[in-house]
């Protein structure tokens, strides 16, 4: 049997984790690193006003920690709903944070950004159209709600993780994401190999999977990939 081997650093980006415990999740050889940088328990306040929920100071710490590692590693650092809530602007907070984190630290990777946000008028077309339906147990998508949503971003699963891979990027950072568990590692697991082809398989992973959920509109469509070094 093939194994893979994730290495989750804490429960959200900010949360902060000890840097022992990074060193001694690093000493099992990972595959990949990689964290959930928010959630939708904090409610939709800072989706609408676009501010993280942690403090730009935490997130800054944690993410330098872990780019260190991956660059070090030579293995992927993927990242989902970046800035907590996943909207532009909290993609665009993470994705200055490690431009900065790169010069100042002289690391150079390849980097996928990979958008979340809809238009709006886009979204309210899909529903007057019938092309949108509700969730168990929610109440069916309507053009004035639409209208009054400051932001509005669609969840991705996978598979926009696995293209900007397999595109050969090493750092990826996406909007809203579900929490894709057992099912991220073992598509992703290909991609990530090629890019660390001494890494032997193995069958364990260094955070508890969770229950994978399918993307609920085609939000990767801009996913973009930048081989460069994360600076403009």
């Amino acid at each position: 049997m093939q194994e893979f081997r994730l290495l989750s650093t804490s429960g959200i980006l900010g949360y902060g984790f000890p840097e022992a415990s990074l060193a001694a999740g690093l000493e099992r050889r990972p595959d990949m690193i990689g964290v959930d940088g928010g959630s939708v328990d904090p409610g939709p306040h800072y989706l609408g006003s676009g501010k993280p929920f942690c403090s730009t100071m935490a997130i800054r710490r944690d993410l330098r920690l872990m780019l260190r590692a991956a660059v070090a590693q030579h293995i992927p650092m993927l990242i989902g709903t970046c800035g907590g809530a996943g909207g532009e602007p909290h993609l665009e907070l993470v994705v200055g944070l490690v431009r900065d984190i790169a010069r100042e630290e002289g690391l150079h990777f390849p980097m996928a950004v990979i958008h979340a946000e809809q238009n709006k008028a886009d979204v309210g077309r899909w529903t007057r159209e019938g092309r949108t339906r509700p969730l168990a147990h929610q109440p069916p998508l309507n053009p004035a709600t639409v209208e009054r949503a400051e932001r509005i971003v669609g969840m991705m699963g996978p598979e926009p993780f696995v293209k900007a891979l397999d595109d050969g990027a090493q750092v990826v950072l996406a909007g809203r994401s579900s929490d894709p568990g057992r099912g991220l590692p073992r598509r992703c697991a290909p991609s990530c190999r090629r890019r660390n082809p001494g890494t032997p398989a193995r069958c364990s992973n260094a955070a508890p999977p969770r229950r994978s959920r399918r993307a609920t509109t085609a939000c990767w469509s801009r996913c973009a990939t930048t081989a460069s070094n994360a600076s403009p």
